[in-house]
């Protein structure tokens, strides 16, 4: 046996009590997240809309998410823990389900040790954002594995569930329409593998085609049909959408994703065919930890690594979809994974970021593949694990390092994460200065792109509740903002621009429309303010 079989050989671990206790600390590994790091802007921002306007035409484009936000805080409360909880446990459960839901191979003891290692990988992926991203990576894996399942037997109720599923899919996110045009494409390859009739796969395609239409246009009537703007916005309402520089991103994202596929097919064929040559596999293994080190953590947002995660996926389904001995229903399961990884990024400003979310259904895919081929991705995903470490301790999303976020903010809905000492003392500095402006009768306001995080402590504050990007020149060629800001007879507006850690400053045009307002520029300690 090569060392490669020796190194990812999973008889060697025999003892269950051993997986199972690698499990649970993957598992408390992977929740022990949510307890670190405080973004100002995207988390927050899909909360206040969920609060503010779940149930408004401005949300229709993702509206059953903000539904289900509203829900979860109406139930278990405000606490920023709590709401991160959630998030986890449905990113989480994208990757049990499959694991549970679907027949494989592998033994359990097996599954679970696989299971083990993904949660590990994919622990930096965790933004502690609850939204849309999250609710269709969840949606996506529930529409994957009722696929799967029904793939078997195909019957136009299992159709009509799907369908449903997939409207379920849009209304939680509008691009996740890319789903009503995938499931066709997919059925049409089961044709080709599976030999089946040309009219059964229309007839399956027409079905799925026309009740997911159906499902979607219904939810939208039942929501939105007294709105006067219905039908004309789903063109119009695309201000956070450059096409231009949506289309960069992809092609830039897709240029490092076709560099880390060769890298790593590469890497794969030699090991699956090194021969007799025992220092081959050895080599390769020095050469990823050097390729790992160079080029894929300590990137912005985890670009680098989220991108080498989606090759990996994609290198391993086409080796195996090309293997003589696969069946034609695992091969059909590697289509849907290798096209559902395009899901969630499918309309994002980010690119082909967001492609690594669905690698929580890699341990499905892995624990239904060949043992040969399973070990040597074995012994790549252990290469992996250090540097996950590695990735999330560098990249805490939107904050500083992870050892050093050691200070709690004293806001009892922020107990008891931790960040940096300069973002604690500011939002310390900001709670104590709104409750002495709200004891002087003085209503208090947030506007600016790092407001989002004050508006939610604070409710009925935002200046602007429907708007992600707040910038001093979306306020200045606002004429609504402008008369709603001269209006007030006493009010206090913390224009937040920047991180408490970069120079929070006002521009020569903001201050000056402030003091034409009738209000006074307040700077206290970091904290600035206008006043009238």
């Amino acid at each position: 046996m090569g060392d490669i079989e020796r190194f990812s050989n999973l008889n060697l671990i025999k003892s269950r009590f051993l997986v199972f206790l690698i499990f649970l600390l993957a598992t408390a590994y992977f929740f022990s997240v949510i307890f670190f790091g405080l973004d100002f802007t995207d988390g927050f921002y899909h909360l206040n809309q969920a609060i503010l306007n779940s149930n408004d035409w401005s949300q229709h484009k993702f509206f059953l998410s903000s539904v289900l936000i509203k829900q979860w805080i109406e139930f278990f409360g405000k606490n920023l823990l709590v709401i991160r909880f959630f998030n986890a446990l449905l990113i989480y459960s994208s990757a049990l389900i499959p694991v549970l839901s679907l027949k494989h191979m592998a033994s359990w003891r097996e599954s679970l040790f696989l299971l083990s290692i993904v949660l590990v990988i994919i622990t930096p992926l965790n933004a502690n954002v609850l939204g849309f991203d999250t609710f269709t990576l969840f949606i996506t894996s529930i529409i994957f594995t009722s696929f799967i399942t029904f793939m078997r037997e195909m019957t136009p109720v299992k159709l009509g569930l799907l369908a449903l599923l997939c409207a379920i899919a849009v209304f939680i996110r509008l691009p996740n329409i890319i789903l009503v045009i995938l499931i066709p494409i997919i059925l049409l390859i089961d044709k080709l593998l599976m030999g089946r009739g040309f009219k059964i796969y229309v007839k399956r395609s027409l079905i799925f085609f026309i009740l997911s239409l159906g499902f979607i246009a219904g939810g939208y009537l039942l929501m939105f049909s007294s709105e006067p703007n219905f039908g004309e916005s789903f063109i119009t309402n695309g201000k956070y959408h450059n096409i231009r520089l949506l289309i960069l991103n992809y092609f830039m994202d897709g240029l490092t994703l076709l560099f880390y596929f060769t890298v790593i097919f590469l890497c794969y064929l030699l090991i699956k065919r090194k021969g007799k040559n025992k220092y081959v596999p050895m080599l390769v293994i020095i050469f990823l930890i050097l390729f790992l080190s160079a080029f894929i953590i300590h990137t912005k947002y985890s670009r680098s690594y989220s991108l080498f995660l989606t090759s990996l996926g994609l290198v391993y389904s086409v080796f195996q979809f090309f293997d003589l001995k696969a069946g034609n229903r695992y091969r059909i399961m590697l289509v849907t994974f290798m096209l559902f990884l395009f899901v969630n990024p499918f309309g994002s400003n980010t690119g082909l970021l967001k492609s690594s979310f669905l690698f929580v259904l890699f341990p499905v895919i892995l624990v239904n593949g060949g043992v040969n081929s399973r070990k040597i991705i074995i012994t790549l995903l252990l290469i992996i694990v250090p540097f996950s470490f590695i990735e999330k301790i560098n990249a805490v999303y939107e904050d500083g390092r992870l050892y050093q976020l050691g200070k709690t903010p004293a806001h009892e809905l922020l107990h008891p994460i931790s960040t940096t000492q300069s973002r604690k003392l500011f939002l310390d500095k900001v709670d104590k200065e709104v409750d002495h402006l709200k004891n002087d009768g003085i209503q208090v306001y947030f506007y600016g792109n790092k407001s989002q995080i004050l508006s939610y402590l604070y409710p009925g504050s935002a200046l602007d509740s429907t708007s992600f990007f707040q910038t001093s020149d979306s306020l200045l060629n606002s004429d609504f903002l402008q008369q709603k800001i001269e209006g007030f007879d006493k009010a206090a507006i913390f224009f937040i621009e920047n991180y408490p850690d970069r120079i929070q400053n006002s521009t020569l045009q903001i201050d000056q429309f402030f003091k034409e307002s009738g209000y006074a520029k307040i700077k206290k300690k970091g904290v600035i303010y206008f006043s009238k």
